[in-house]
């Protein structure tokens, strides 16, 4: 039988349950596309988007007392744009989790529930739902790269940067178009 990607949390009663998967099987491109930004952002739809991210995860779900732990990692590199220049770039992402599991037979009216823990209604746990949240919580509002010594991003390791110098024409019609130099007129007519 294939792994889907969910799975009845009371089997890690019997011993651990540990299991690795990469981009290549399905239940992973279902996580990706869950996981994708909006298609205005990356300019793509969620499945293209999936289709170009590659992912290898590593997991564990182990019964501890009356509860669970899904503890594991997970290395991707999905598309995203630059902040800098626009283009998109492959971004690594790098987790490593630990969530406690409360099934429904575990449950106490007292427990106080955290950010790190997951109360199931039902005895199957959807680890593509799990884990995806996780990926997206990854992901940063922007990606604010640092700069080379020759001027150049980190991450797309282009340099759209220019110079007077470079193009003359260009440069001065992007100045006067920015809004900033619209505001450094109104603040000088203050």
């Amino acid at each position: 039988m294939k792994f889907t990607g969910r799975l009845t949390i009371s089997d890690a009663d019997a011993g651990s349950l540990e299991f690795s998967a990469t981009q290549d099987e399905a239940w992973v491109q279902e996580l990706l596309e869950r996981s994708a930004p909006k298609e205005q952002i990356v300019a793509s739809s969620a499945k293209d988007w999936a289709s170009r991210s590659k992912m290898s995860l590593t997991a564990r779900v182990e019964s501890v007392g009356k509860e669970y732990l899904l503890s594991g990692s997970f290395q991707a590199q999905v598309p995203s744009p630059c902040s800098r220049c626009g283009d998109a770039f492959e971004a690594p992402r790098v987790s490593h989790f630990h969530i406690l599991i409360r099934s429904p037979k575990s449950k106490n009216d007292g427990d106080v529930v955290d950010d790190e823990t997951i109360e199931l209604k039902t005895e199957e746990l959807d680890l593509v739902e799990v884990l995806s949240e996780q990926l997206v919580m990854l992901e940063p509002i922007a990606e604010c790269p640092a700069q080379k010594k020759d001027g150049s991003c980190t991450l797309c390791h282009l340099n759209p940067t220019f110079s007077l110098a470079d193009d003359p024409e260009s440069a001065v019609k992007s100045l006067k178009e920015s809004p900033f130099a619209v505001l450094e007129v109104l603040k000088k007519k203050l």
